[in-house]
């Protein structure tokens, strides 16, 4: 771990909890969780997970063993989003926090203790599928938090041509996510 908390951490609340990997569709999405965390006056922690598929693998693999190399990659690729979102935010609002594992369940876990989790629609992960990549596919899916995906050329709020679409049923966490969705088109 190469941060300020743990991603298990249940004492820290992480307000919006942004994956970023340095891909395109993660600048996307650091570029809307910063606009939304000025606009609702919320702290932004941006997360970054080496994943294990990018890590070399032996029979006996000891991640111990590469921590150091783990940890500066998080490092460099948490800096640049650090660079950006402190342009808008202040650097008490902005969080970097890394983990080494699977990107879709690490980001599963801290959002146990975020108020909305943001991914892009594609990161740099190896494994492609229709509209979603794995890990934003696997995030809407299990998430503790509303989750926004953010995907598209550009970045783009809700409004009348760009309208917010939310999966819902009767479960308490479809109520959180309706009533987060109808706040980001309120604010658009």
């Amino acid at each position: 771990m190469g941060a300020d908390a743990s991603p298990t951490d249940t004492t820290t609340s992480h307000g919006i909890v942004v994956g970023y990997d340095g891909s395109p569709g993660a600048r996307l999405a650091l570029d809307w969780a910063v606009e939304t965390a000025k606009r609702d006056d919320r702290p932004l922690t941006l997360f970054h997970c080496v994943g294990l598929t990018m890590t070399p693998t032996f029979r006996a693999y000891d991640p111990g063993v590469h921590a150091h190399t783990y940890e500066e990659l998080s490092r460099g690729v948490l800096a640049e989003a650090v660079d950006i979102a402190s342009e808008q935010l202040s650097a008490k609002d902005v969080r970097p926090l890394s983990a080494v594992g699977n990107a879709s369940a690490e980001l599963v876990g801290v959002s146990a203790q975020a108020d909305l989790l943001v991914t892009g629609s594609r990161g740099h992960g190896t494994i492609s599928s229709g509209l979603l990549g794995s890990t934003s596919y696997a995030v809407t899916a299990h998430a503790h938090c509303p989750a926004v995906v953010v995907r598209g050329p550009s970045v783009v709020h809700a409004g009348p041509s760009r309208p917010v679409v939310v999966a819902f049923d009767d479960s308490k966490p479809a109520q959180t996510a309706m009533q987060t969705a109808v706040q980001v088109a309120a604010a658009a």
